[in-house]
This record gives structure tokens, sequence and C-alpha cells, in this order.
């Protein structure tokens, strides 16, 4: 490791660029427990003091932090798990740092003992994953109760979720340092996360000789000086009738059924809010700090106009154009609790969550790949699938994309904790796609063919998209019609149109669209919004049926006027 080291400092000295991708490593090796002296503290200390404060929770716009050699957004982050049992015993001081779930305060980094000189020669901080703010009940509008029925009482997050901290470390040393802390008494558990990504379509292949290379595709002129950008609904065939589509034309013409009255926010990395598609149910950035990134910002608008594009006359139409959709970015941070928990506290039972984003999983060690093989919806990490379950708990409907990594999610592989080294879970962790041991009751979104069949027969499984028991519903993984990225209208980034988004990304605002739809005509017809159970049962029950190699498991795709005729009183 120390020669791997030594070899990318040479790199990085000479100006040479390398990959942001994450490399296997070799097995961590135990950090030094030799003390620091007094001028490598001064050292560490003048370091620290020099590095720049980083942006948490005001909305901005950050490019980057950190190494210049990759993006922050893709570095790696650690998460500990503190030990209740253990703290109990301890000083007060160690109490004030590492409470279990106290739900009184934020506390900053202190010195204490022995975690602290860990922490020091790894010139790493920590601190609380939630505030104290996102650790308080959430508040509800007055009157909400009389619909809410078992949600009417909003409830804190539970109690675990205060025990979690994150750590900063630089990238070299993350993983030496989770193997150093998990052997402490007041760690339960600490572990290495890969960085959140997101979940548009794996590029497509070309053979170029005796080897693939990527296709790139080719920018579309932009629209002539001073003209409209053109109509492109008619393109848009997931709007029409099922099977095709989801059926969102006959919505429209229901009383609620553009999604009137309801709440989404989308929780990935950045967008571009200035897009002339964008201007009429989009509140923007309410949390974090959206990343300056193109390959975020055409995705996250790409996903907005999916839902809820402008009925304008120009450029796409959402599926549910009149819901009200905010944003919350994850910040950079490998772990989207805090998004989660702050977009729990802005919603209201009914309403909906995406979770645009997906992980690296063990098939390949965690590592990043650009064919993005092996990866998993974000839930199978620990702290993510406590934040997610809270949030259902209080009503909200989570959508999560499920992942673009070709993966069999019912594979023994998922139900393996890991145990050892940087990687170690806590006790308690059980596979969440294994929902017969443990559900979040979340709904996770497949990728299937659309009916243009030049991916297969239509509503088969895309080749990438993950698959099992537990991916409830499907959408279009390829071909779809949005704003962003300029493949089918090029130009100023506020007039950039694509017809090739997909992804399990492409196919969940599919859903998302859909379901708002339904609860908008159930809030019309004055009844109580769908819960979480009863969303997901609902598309699991009704919808085009899934073709192809039907056991692997992607769903159906909905039909919002099956929904509705089918929906529990």
């Amino acid at each position: 490791m120390a020669a791997k080291r030594k070899a990318a400092a040479k790199r990085k000295s000479t100006g040479a660029k390398r990959k942001a991708t994450a490399k296997p490593r070799s097995a961590a090796k135990p950090m030094s427990a030799a003390k620091p002296t007094a001028a490598t503290k001064r050292t560490a200390s003048a370091k620290r003091a020099a590095r720049p404060e980083r942006p948490l929770a005001a909305p901005a716009v950050l490019a980057s932090w950190g190494r210049t050699d990759i993006p922050f957004w893709q570095q790696r982050q650690l998460v500990v798990m503190t030990e209740p049992a253990r703290e109990a015993a301890a000083s007060p001081s160690t109490l004030g740092l590492m409470a279990p779930a106290v739900h009184v305060r934020e506390v900053a980094a202190q010195a204490i003992g022995d975690i602290a000189q860990i922490l020091a020669r790894a010139s790493a901080t920590i601190a609380p994953m939630l505030t104290e703010t996102l650790l308080m009940p959430p508040s509800r509008p007055p009157g909400l109760a009389a619909v809410a029925g078992e949600f009417a009482t909003p409830q804190p997050p539970p109690a675990e979720l205060g025990r979690y901290q994150l750590v900063t470390a630089p990238e070299e040393k993350i993983e030496d340092l989770a193997t150093e802390l998990n052997a402490h008494r007041l760690v339960e558990a600490a572990y290495v996360t890969p960085p959140l990504l997101p979940a548009a379509a794996p590029p497509r292949m070309a053979a170029v000789g005796n080897r693939a290379h990527a296709m790139m595709l080719p920018a579309a002129p932009p629209p002539a000086p001073g003209t409209a950008t053109p109509d492109f609904s008619a393109m848009q065939g997931y709007l029409n009738a099922s099977p095709d589509g989801v059926d969102a034309r006959w919505a429209w013409s229901q009383p609620g059924g553009r999604g009137d009255g309801v709440s989404i926010i989308d929780i990935e990395g950045g967008w571009c809010f200035d897009h002339e598609d964008l201007q009429h149910s989009v509140d923007g950035l309410v949390g974090g700090t959206a990343l300056s990134d193109p390959l975020w910002r055409d995705h996250g608008t790409a996903v907005l106009s999916e839902i809820v594009g402008d009925d304008n006359g120009m450029g796409v139409i959402g599926i549910a154009p009149n819901a009200r959709v905010a944003a919350i970015s994850h910040s950079g941070e490998s772990t989207p609790v805090k998004a989660i928990v702050a977009a729990t506290k802005r919603l209201r039972p009914g309403d909906i969550m995406l979770l645009e984003t997906q992980q690296a999983g063990p098939r390949f060690n965690f590592t990043l790949r650009d064919d993005q093989r092996g990866y998993i919806p974000v839930e199978w990490i620990d702290v993510t699938y406590r934040a997610v379950a809270y949030a259902v708990s209080q009503g909200i409907i989570v959508v999560s994309a499920g992942a673009n990594g070709g993966e069999n999610l019912d594979d023994p592989i998922y139900s393996l904790r890991p145990s050892s080294g940087p990687v170690t879970f806590p006790g308690d962790w059980v596979n969440p796609f294994d929902r017969t041991r443990r559900d979040s009751g979340s709904i996770i979104v497949g990728a299937g063919a659309p009916p243009s069949t030049a991916f297969g027969p239509d509503r088969a499984r895309m080749g990438f998209s993950n698959f099992g028991a537990a991916v409830d519903t499907q959408g279009w993984g390829e071909e779809v019609v949005a704003g962003g990225y300029g493949f089918l209208q090029g130009g100023a980034e506020e007039r950039r149109y694509t017809a090739t988004f997909g992804g399990t990304s492409g196919a969940s605002p599919m859903v998302v669209g859909a379901l708002a739809a339904v609860q908008g005509i159930r809030k019309a017809m004055g009844r109580a919004p769908l819960t979480p159970a009863q969303a997901r049962n609902l598309l699991r029950a009704t919808g085009a049926p899934q073709r192809g190699n039907t056991t692997e498991r992607i769903g159906t795709r909905p039909d919002i006027k099956q929904m509705v005729a089918s929906m529990p009183a």
C-alpha cells in the first residue's frame, strides 16, 4: 500500500491526471500507536486551521474541495456508530462528544483521550451526523391531523440515529483509521462508505477493433437565435396510455390528476433551476449545497422535468406538472442521511421523497466502475436504511432508484454483514433487500426496456438494471425525453433537452409522477392520501406486466388509470 501511495504522489507531482475511480486496496494495516510529538501536533493543528471550512447547510453551489485529483463528491466518508453500553461507563467529557442519541444539543469534536489521539494522527475530525435541529420532531401545519390518520403525531428520528458520527479524514488514511476505530472500546461499528453517484444509464458501448469503447453522443445544435424551443411532448411516449406509458394524459383529465396539492423532494446532487421548463412548479434548493458538476446538473434537470416539466407549449411536459418539487442536495456527503431526515421534516404524510442516487456495493469491494457493475440501492448501507425507515414511519412515500449494477438483489452476498477491517456494520444489521427479515417500507424502481424494442422486448429488464424480490416496479430505462444534456436540443444550459435519458434514474421519476397524479386525484376526491404501504401494494398489484425473463423481477410499469380504479377507499 505504501508503494502505491508513493507512486500516486509522484504522479500527482508531475501533473499527470488519473481517473477519479477508487481502486481495490490491500488489507488495511493497523496504524502506528506512537504518540505524536509536540512538533507534529503543531503541524497538524496548522494544517487543520488552514483547511477551508466545508459548507454543509446553506444552499449554495460548490465546485470542489480537498484533493484536486478526485472531485469531492466522489470521495469516501467514514461513518462511526458509538457503543452505548460502554459509553455509560465513560467520562462526562466523552459522553458529551459521543452521546447515544441524547436529543438535546449538537456536540462538536473535543479532545477525549485516546480517540482524540487516533484522530489527530490521521489529521481527522469527528462530528455528529445529525444536528440538534434534525434530531427534534418535525413540525406539521395546523389541521393536518384531520387527514393524517396514523401519522397525525410527528415523531423525532429514532434514537439510534443520534449515535452516528461522521469522520472527515484524508482519503489515503481512511481505511486504516476505520480499522483502528473498530478496535476502540467506545465504537460499535465503523465503516467506509462509497460515494453517492447518479443512476443514469451506463454508457452505451461499441466495438472498436477487439475492444469495447463508450459511445459518445454528439451534442445537438442550439435553437436558431430568436426562436422558441419546439414542443417535444409528442415524443414523450411515457405520457401515453398503458402499456406504453403511465397514462398521464388520462390523469390530466381528472380533477387533481396533475399532481395538485402534492409535494415532492428530490434528493441528489445538482440541478439547473433556471431551465426554461422548470419555472412553474419547482421551489429550488431547500437544503444542502448543490454541486456545480455538469454530470449532476444535467441529471437533476432531467429528473425534475420528467416529473413537473412546465405545460407551456414548448419543450417537455411533466407527468404531474402541478405538483410542487423542491430539491435537497446530499452536499457531497457519502451518506444521504442528513438530506433524508431534513426532507422528512419538510414533507407531510402522503408526500413523496425521491432518492436519485446509487452506491458501489460489495460485489466488487465497493469500488467505482465506469460500467456501474455492482452498484446497489443506497438503503443497503446501515445508517441510510435507518433514515429511510424513519421517513416511511412518518407517512412519507420514499421512492428509490434501484441502481444500475446488473445485480440480483436476492443473491446471498447481500445478506453477509460486513464485519471486518474498514467496513464493519453494527451487529444488528440485517439485509434490507430481504424484506421477510427487514423492510424500510420504501419503493425500489427497476429499469425496463422502452416500447421501441430497440433495447429488447417492451418492459423486459434492461441488462444494467438490478432485479429481485425487493424491486417493486419499473419505468423506462432508455429513450426518456427530458430537459438537460443537450442531445435533442443543444445550446445554453437552460434550453437543453435530451431524448436519451435513462437508467433507474430515468425510471424512478416516472413512478414518482404516477404516484403524484394518483395522490392528487385522491385529494380532489376528499380522501386521505395513500400511505407508503398502500402506495407500494398498489404499484405491485396493478400496471402493465413485465416481459422477457420474468424470473429477474423488476415489476410492472405503472398505469395511473388502473391504480385509481384499484385504490383503497
